[in-house]
Parts: structure tokens; sequence; C-alpha cells
């Protein structure tokens, strides 16, 4: 198979290497439902009554009042062991496919800052990765033209019959911003140097190694993401605006409604006359013997 992943542009001082994409075109995996826990039984209410306190004390702080009261042992229930629920001839079948289908996995972590150049209108993206499996460890370093506030919501993807799961470490950073807070501590910002790349990120998602020199393997999930971002853009794009203003709404609901960071507490304890273990015990010969009943 030929690999169409070859240098362009022109060589920097930096020894960048241009990067195009090979020729296993990165594919999504279709989001699955999740199955629902079942439901958890709620724990029984601890009703103490006052001659069941043996003894209380209460400690005052300027914003809370904690109440610490030691009481008589309280005889709690085991909570019932859970009945799974039986698996259907579907759900078999499903988990064949799944067995039948199983690829290789990947895991890949990137640590990315999107540099937002004000002037120029620009945004890049710089990526750190390590390698796949090699002792010692190598570091990889490259800038791309996608700005992957716009990929980050991608957990998983497939491409050349592998898995790919990738988690994103990602920050920002302005360039005018940065440049006004080096201004007020009396120094001179230093852009960062970032390679000449295509203007639209759309139709020539692009990347460049500026550190290291990563093999096939190392460089397949960058690879993938680029190529997913050329397919899906637009969804992607709608997609992380979306997750934004979730995100706002949910601060500016926060913060007009935040929760009682010190609330009140009533602390009680007690000294079992049992041991966690052998109610167990005896909960299992109880059931043991019911069973043998019947």
């Amino acid at each position: 198979m030929k690999n169409h992943r070859t240098s362009i542009f022109a060589i920097f001082a930096m020894s960048l290497t241009f990067l195009s994409f090979a020729n296993e075109t990165a594919t999504l995996i279709p989001e699955q439902a999740v199955p629902s826990a079942p439901a958890v039984p709620a724990a029984p209410k601890l009703e103490i009554t006052p001659d069941e306190i043996i003894s209380s004390r209460t400690v005052v702080r300027p914003d809370q009042t904690i109440t610490i009261q030691e009481v008589v042992p309280q005889d709690i229930p085991l909570p019932a062991a859970p009945t799974p629920a039986p698996v259907t001839p579907e759900q078999q079948a499903a988990r064949a496919a799944r067995i039948a289908n199983r690829t290789e996995h990947r895991m890949t972590m990137l640590s990315c800052t999107v540099h937002s150049d004000e002037a120029n209108g620009t945004t890049r993206t710089h990526i750190r990765w390590t390698s796949q499996g090699k002792t010692p460890t190598e570091f990889y370093e490259a800038w791309s033209n996608v700005n992957f506030h716009h990929l980050t919501h991608l957990h998983a993807f497939n491409k050349a019959n592998i898995t790919h799961n990738v988690m994103f470490g990602i920050g920002d950073q302005s360039s005018t911003q940065a440049a006004d807070r080096a201004a007020k501590a009396g120094k001179t910002y230093t852009p960062p140097s970032i390679p000449e790349l295509p203007t639209d990120s759309t139709t020539q998602p692009t990347y460049a190694i500026n550190q290291g020199n990563p093999a096939e393997a190392d460089l397949a999930a960058l690879d993938g993401l680029h190529e997913l971002h050329q397919q899906h853009h637009a969804a992607f794009i709608a997609k992380s605006a979306s997750l934004k203003e979730e995100n706002a709404r949910r601060a500016a609901e926060l913060a007009a409604n935040p929760p009682d960071p010190t609330p009140n507490l009533i602390i009680r304890y007690w000294t079992p006359e049992k041991t966690m273990a052998e109610k167990l015990q005896e909960q299992q010969a109880a059931q043991s013997q019911q069973g043998g009943g019947q």
C-alpha cells in the first residue's frame, strides 16, 4: 500500500515535517445507549428517640454547628442482594457479535494548548504526546491548524481495524492576553514560533511535527482526528458550541443557587453488638435454610 504521509512545504529551521494522512480512513464509533443500572433501594431512615441518646456534645463554629451523639446500638438490616436480570437471546447475540468484531485498542493521551492570535485571526493547536510502547519513552510535539476544542467530545474512533481511545488535556492561550500580562510584569511577550499551515482547517486539516520522530503507530491517533475533522467539522463545531453553552448555563445556575458549603450536621454513632461479618453470616445461613426447605 502506498504511503500518502509525505512532506509538503519547505523545511523550516525547526526541522518541521508536514504530514497528510494514511490511506485507511478513520470512522466514528456510533454512540450506544448505556444500559441503566438497577435501582438501588433507599437506605432506611434512622429514627432516634431521645431515650436512645447515650451522650451528646455540640461543636459550634462561626458558620456551622456539629452535634455528635452516641446512641444505643441500632438494628439496621443488611440490604438484599440485587437479583440480576436474565440475559435475553438478543443480548447474548449482541455480546457474541461484539466479541467476534473485537479489535485492537490503543490509548493516546494528548496535551493541547489552543493558541488564538487575535491580530491575525488565526487559531492553532500545540499538541504534546508520547510514544506507544517504547522504552525509553519518546516525547513528541506538533502544531495543527485545527481547533482541538472541536474534538474533545470524541473518546474513541476506528482506523485500520484499530479502536483508538483518546483522552484530552486542553487549555487556551490568547496572544493579546499574554502580551497584556507580560506588559504588566514589565516584560516583552514573545509569541511561539508556529509554522505556516493552511488557513482553512475544514478542507485542509494539517499538522506539523516539531519535536521527535514518531512512528506510524504514534501518529495514527493524530491522523484519525484530522480525518474526522475534515469529514464532520460542521457537526463537531456545532457540538462544541452546544457543550460550551450548556457549561455556561450550568455555571450560571450554580452561581445563582450556590449550595450551602457548611450545613449543620448531626453525627450519630454506636458500638454494634454484632459485627457486619457476623450479620452477613447469619443472613447467608438464613438464606441457605430457606433454599433447603423449598
